[in-house]
């Protein structure tokens, strides 16, 4: 990145990404009208055709690799923004070498791109508190009502309301189990989004025996 620190430090190009790549594009194109006009200046002895062919198709192919290095070298600022991206993508790595002190388009770019990070960090740090502070008022929540079910299983109850208990409890786990995969979901959220779909089969004769047990008391006291 130091040949587009150095062009950064032109007055007249240090707020624009165009215009570097302009300059050198300029430059490139005149080096070889430049190169061959030295050449002649300074050349005492005279020149044949071939030799001023030769000449010439030589300054341009220098020049032209030297433009094309050149323009290579000026998209570093670009690669750096989109490898920093794609790290902390994958990898969640905070970029460490991007700087934030050029004032163009490539330089707003990586501070952008830097304070956004930023900002997602501190969101998902704030969410990772509210989390860690719902999942203990969540899972309360949902033992509460197991407790008060299993005291009554102790008191051996009559059928019908042990009946009730019991499916009470059941749900109750159920209900836990479901409250600790969302939990967990949120809390693996990151990773969760970098991986790949998998296709997963799912029996529906099980699910329509758990709706049925779960909703049979409701059904049952509403005589339906």
């Amino acid at each position: 990145m130091r040949l587009y620190t150095q062009l950064s430090k032109v007055p007249l190009l240090n707020k624009s990404y165009a215009f570097k790549f302009l300059f050198v594009a300029f430059l490139g194109i005149h080096l070889p009208l430049i190169g061959i006009i030295f050449f002649l200046a300074f050349y005492e002895k005279a020149m044949s055709v071939h030799n001023i062919f030769y000449v010439t198709l030589s300054v341009t192919l220098v020049a032209t690799v030297i433009t094309l290095i050149c323009l290579r070298k000026l998209i570093k600022p670009v690669e750096a923004a989109s490898k920093a991206l794609e790290l902390y993508k994958n990898k969640r790595l905070l970029p460490t070498n991007l700087p934030n002190e050029f004032e163009d388009e490539a330089g707003l770019l990586m501070t952008n791109i830097i304070s956004s990070i930023k900002s997602s960090e501190n969101l998902l740090k704030q969410k990772q508190d509210l989390i860690f502070l719902l999942s203990h008022d969540l899972k309360n929540f949902a033992a509460t009502p197991a407790s008060l079910a299993q005291v009554i299983l102790d008191e051996k109850p009559a059928d019908n309301i042990k009946s009730s208990a019991e499916l009470i409890l059941l749900s109750t786990e159920r209900q836990t189990e479901f409250i600790e995969s969302i939990l967990s979901l949120m809390q693996e959220e990151e990773k969760i989004a970098s991986q790949h779909l998998r296709v997963k089969s799912v029996s529906f004769s099980d699910i329509v025996a758990t709706v049925n047990q779960d909703t049979r008391t409701e059904a049952k006291e509403q005589k339906y």
